[in-house]
């Protein structure tokens, strides 16, 4: 069995009213993924070879897609692969985006299969499936449905593999949400290998 030796960062305490937000009523909060890009491009630097970045979203904060569109930011994402629950309208229009400006080569997605259902816990149909699996045809990405419940998201780039593991799906969901970012080549392909295949 093979030993990790990480050195690890913490996004310290978010403070100012817009990075620190938290859910006191029972009306919707919506965040914006590219605001959360801009958060976390103010607050950390992306970890280097041997390195995670451990970090916790409060609600209103940043989603999975934010981190995504972090990185490319910093570095050309050559593929990326994306293990969710299901994928929202927005995150897969950012993404689409991204490969249309040349930022990010291609994708791949494995999504839980109750998200082919399309409808919420309260029976609304919002039409996920259709849009999602029609905006990666358009851009050549691959999808496929699984009995799946992780939630990791694995980024080849210019600067390196990173491997993002995190409580947050792939879809706007204002929530309290952990992430841990590696830059790490060894877990990168345990779980490029273990979710994903060789």
């Amino acid at each position: 069995m093979d030993k990790f030796d990480f050195d690890f960062d913490f996004l310290g305490e978010m403070d100012g009213d817009d990075e620190s937000v938290f859910l006191r009523s029972k009306e919707r909060t919506y965040f914006d993924i590219h605001d959360g890009a801009e958060i976390l491009s103010r607050r950390a630097e992306l970890p280097k070879d041997g390195e995670s970045l451990r970090a916790i979203s409060y609600a209103g904060g940043f989603s999975s897609c934010s981190v995504v569109l972090w990185i490319a930011s910093k570095a050309k994402i050559e593929r990326m692969f994306a293990s969710t629950l299901r994928v929202g309208k927005k995150e897969i229009d950012a993404i689409k985006d991204l490969h249309e400006s040349g930022k990010l080569d291609s994708a791949s997605f494995v999504l839980c299969g109750i998200s082919k259902e399309n409808k919420s816990l309260k029976g609304k149909d919002y039409g996920y499936t259709e849009y999602f699996e029609e905006r990666c045809a358009e851009c050549g990405f691959s999808w496929s449905y699984a009995k799946n419940h992780s939630k990791v998201i694995l980024l080849d780039t210019s600067d390196g593999k990173f491997a993002i593991e995190t409580s947050s799906n792939f879809n706007e969901n204002p929530k309290v949400e952990q992430f841990c970012i590696t830059k790490s080549d060894l877990i990168y392909d345990f779980y490029k290998s273990g979710i994903f295949g060789a």
